[in-house]
């Protein structure tokens, strides 16, 4: 259709029709991960963060950083971004958070809305509407702008529109007493270079995150983490995109021993854990977005969170793996399947010998599985037999009596919020 619109109308036409609709329905850009991105946002509505919570809001480059291990574990530092995320969304999303009175916010967004033809004014004036909401609903919480990184060039977002965006966004917190300008733009423009701060140009390795938790560490109130050489630490555990990137982070992060390290795919890796679950040493190791995960990826993020780099790496407490979903929702044979899970579950156990894991079963999907739940019976079976295994079935308690996933928990194969805590539930018995 777009392509028929320029034969007819030229790509002036087009491109100024493209940034209308993107100021009037700034939402139609989401359409195709909108379940990925609804789970997410319905994930938070279930979570209350602590009173005086430090939250980060913003898109990716927000969601993929672990904020509070990054400081050192700080429980009241939440996240709140999410993949894909506009700014006309922050709005949208403020009741699930804001009930905890923050006592500071870190926003960093625009990047999507300039990627998908919005213009520089519309980033600015949302922002501007968030911000003045956050300050009539909790007037003593400080709320911080940060600029909007350096990213490959994408339809309206190139470095100039960035610059013009960040400007806007700093001469407004300068009129506010409550809000303060972060300039991270000149800090991090070697993004465009790529490694050791990227891997596509637009979002962080550990090296990106480590320069600009250096940056805010005095408004955190809290030590980052990362050292100075972590670009000659970091490890990628040899994947790319951003799974490599988030390789960078687990293999940058200190392992204590009280430690709970939970391993998995995007359910894990979307699940706040350490809101859901009792105890706040637990680690999240999940990959990426988007439907589903592989054990080759989950071993990638085992290979990387037991780096040799230097970083203080003592035995965990326990570890919790949920992995297999792309590889029983292919055509592998089952049996290939069973065979890397337990050269998986081996390998965990090289890294961290006797340490307790717990193997969680796959989830329900919308339409019947016969190879989730072949699966999901020898895992069982399998664990039993085992020494230092603990099944956890989350299948059958999210399923309905049809064995389809219960729409009460999962939508489109997602887990949403009430999903994610009936799984924090069956979770809680391990400690």
């Amino acid at each position: 259709m777009i392509r028929d619109m320029i034969r007819q109308y030229g790509k002036r036409y087009c491109r100024l029709l493209l940034m209308l609709t993107a100021l009037c329905f700034p939402f139609l850009h989401c359409v195709a991960d909108g379940p990925f991105r609804q789970h997410r946002y319905d994930s938070w509505r279930v979570l209350m963060p602590p009173q005086g919570a430090i939250v980060f809001v913003g898109n990716s480059i927000t969601d993929m950083h672990n904020w509070g291990e990054a400081f050192g574990g700080n429980p009241l530092i939440v996240n709140r971004g999410n993949s894909g995320a506009v700014s006309s969304e922050l709005l949208d999303n403020l009741d699930s958070w804001i009930g905890c009175n923050p006592s500071k916010v870190f926003v960093m967004i625009g990047t999507n809305d300039l990627g998908w033809d919005s213009c520089t004014v519309s980033v600015a004036r949302n922002i501007r509407a968030f911000v003045q909401a956050v300050h009539k609903r909790c007037p003593s919480t400080k709320v911080y702008l940060q600029s909007i990184l350096p990213a490959y060039e994408q339809r309206n977002r190139s470095l100039s529109t960035i610059r013009e965006t960040n400007e806007m966004i700093r001469l407004y917190a300068d009129s506010l007493d409550y809000a303060e300008y972060i300039d991270l733009f000149d800090l991090l423009h070697s993004i465009l270079n790529k490694e050791p701060y990227s891997l596509d140009g637009l979002h962080l390795e550990a090296y990106g995150y480590s320069l600009w938790c250096s940056q805010i560490e005095k408004l955190v109130g809290a030590k980052s983490v990362y050292p100075a050489n972590t670009d000659l630490l970091q490890k990628n555990a040899r994947t790319w995109g951003s799974n490599g990137m988030r390789a960078t982070y687990f293999s940058m992060y200190p392992i204590e021993h009280d430690d709970v390290l939970f391993f998995g795919d995007e359910m894990v890796k979307n699940g706040e854990w350490n809101e859901l679950l009792p105890f706040s040493h637990i680690k999240n190791r999940g990959t990426g977005w988007g439907y589903g995960g592989n054990i080759t990826l989950t071993r990638a993020m085992v290979e990387a969170t037991f780096a040799k780099n230097g970083v203080k790496k003592e035995r965990p407490s326990q570890m919790i793996v949920y992995t297999g979903t792309d590889d029983i929702n292919s055509t592998k044979p089952i049996d290939s399947v069973k065979i890397q899970y337990i050269n998986l579950v081996q390998r965990m156990r090289e890294l961290a010998p006797g340490v307790p894991i717990a193997v969680l079963s796959l989830m329900p999907t919308m339409t019947p599985n016969n190879r989730i739940v072949e699966f999901n019976d020898w895992l069982r079976e399998w664990a039993d037999r085992e020494e230092g295994l603990t099944f956890v079935d989350i299948y059958h308690p999210l399923a309905t009596a049809e064995g389809t996933a219960d729409t009460i928990y999962i939508r489109d194969n997602y887990l949403y919020g009430k999903g994610y805590l009936k799984v924090a539930e069956l979770l809680k018995g391990l400690k």
